[in-house]
């Protein structure tokens, strides 16, 4: 898959040549967590600033989703829009194309760059499938379709293999990229009439915190 709006060739190469060099050097997670008051937060959020080069245009719709490739050299920003389409921005160049991909039919809720490897982007169309993206190669493959809407997803386990899937009538699906199977055979209901959007504890993933409306 191209890039849908007219770009530079040799610049959309170099931005996949980029894209797979930063992303062979794995981030280390850690195996604990303190932590801070919530008051340390807050005083750090109320330094930061915005400044006007850092704004841009990343897609046509109105941005529904957003992720910062973890790279700690290069600043690269995928955003999804309400219309299913997928920009790619590097920050760093101050003047770059941005790169718009059409990958879901609805709303892109949600994208995640792999913890384990991030140079696979996954993201969650509000029409019901989940891809995986390798911008190296331009291929965004489904690995999950649900009958009904889906509307969040979180990595359930530590490499980012298995996922877990929220869908708008309020029940929850195993999704385990490592097999074929683009369906579920693990799901589970909860008492509420729509859940938004799911969480999985980063350390502890055996637990989880949804946000819906009974």
């Amino acid at each position: 898959m191209a890039p849908s709006n007219y770009v530079d060739h040799g610049a959309w190469i170099s931005f996949q040549e980029t894209w797979k060099s930063i992303s062979t050097v794995k981030c280390v997670k850690p195996s604990s967590f303190k932590c801070k008051k919530i008051t340390s937060y807050a005083n750090k959020l109320q330094k930061l600033t915005l400044k006007e080069k850092a704004v841009k245009r990343t897609i046509l719709g109105s941005v529904s989703s957003i992720a910062i490739h973890p790279s700690e050299t290069r600043t690269l920003v995928a955003a999804g829009d309400c219309n299913g389409n997928i920009g790619l921005w590097d920050l760093k160049r101050r003047s770059a194309d941005i790169y718009v991909f059409p990958v879901h039919s609805r709303r892109t809720r949600i994208v995640a760059f792999s913890p384990s490897d991030p140079q696979y982007l996954l993201s969650l169309g509000y029409e019901g499938t989940i891809r995986c993206g390798d911008i190296s190669y331009s291929v965004f493959d489904e690995i999950y379709h649900a009958e009904g809407y889906l509307t969040s997803f979180d990595f359930l386990s530590v490499d980012g293999s298995v996922l877990l899937a929220s869908h708008y009538d309020s029940k929850l699906s195993v999704v385990d990229r490592r097999t074929r199977n683009k369906t579920s055979n693990v799901h589970g209901c909860l008492d509420s009439k729509f859940v938004y959007s799911v969480s999985v504890h980063p350390l502890q993933r055996d637990l989880c915190v949804v946000a819906g409306s009974r």
